[in-house]
């Protein structure tokens, strides 16, 4: 994948936004984030859009850094650490309990298959929000019982402040 290029100079053409407000065009623009993104026809999914297709310029810089709280490489590491040695369900209900969420079907996951036929499968979703003040644990329990780990950054204090005001 290609990263996008800083030093692009800013699409100018407005090609993007006014397609984003076609309705059979999947483009669509996120006002909160300042980001175009390619939907899906199923609605499960998105592309984000760095740089126009028509004139080559970049896209607005995202407001997404702004929105969630930085979690620093020492709590990544804590959160890696907590997680390390646990293999099952079991072991993760063990040692940290319920979750706050449980989603049956929370996250998809596309497998490379033989010949080019992806297999797409819905993996359980546990999500623990205690454990850290930066980000939220995900664990992903696959269908056939392997665990998958990641967190995400939780909201920062200017993303609570701005949904309690309206």
């Amino acid at each position: 994948m290609r990263m996008p290029d800083p030093n692009a100079p800013e699409c100018d053409c407005r090609v993007l936004e006014r397609l984003s407000k076609e309705p059979d065009v999947p483009i669509v623009y996120d006002p909160v984030l300042d980001e175009y993104h390619i939907e899906s026809r199923s609605g499960f999914g998105k592309t984000a859009i760095h740089h126009c297709f028509f004139c080559g310029g970049r896209v607005p810089q995202s407001r997404r850094n702004e929105l969630f709280m930085h979690v620093t490489q020492a709590e990544s590491l804590r959160i890696k650490g907590i997680t390390e040695k646990l293999r099952t369900l079991p072991e993760i209900l063990a040692a940290l309990g319920p979750p706050d969420l449980d989603q049956p079907a929370g996250i998809t996951e596309t497998i490379p298959g033989e010949n080019g036929r992806d297999r797409t499968q819905f993996c359980r979703t546990l999500t623990y929000g205690g454990l850290s003040t930066m980000a939220d644990l995900i664990v992903l329990v696959r269908p056939d019982g392997t665990l998958g780990f990641t967190y995400w950054p939780k909201p920062s204090e200017k993303t609570l402040s701005a949904r309690t005001a309206g």
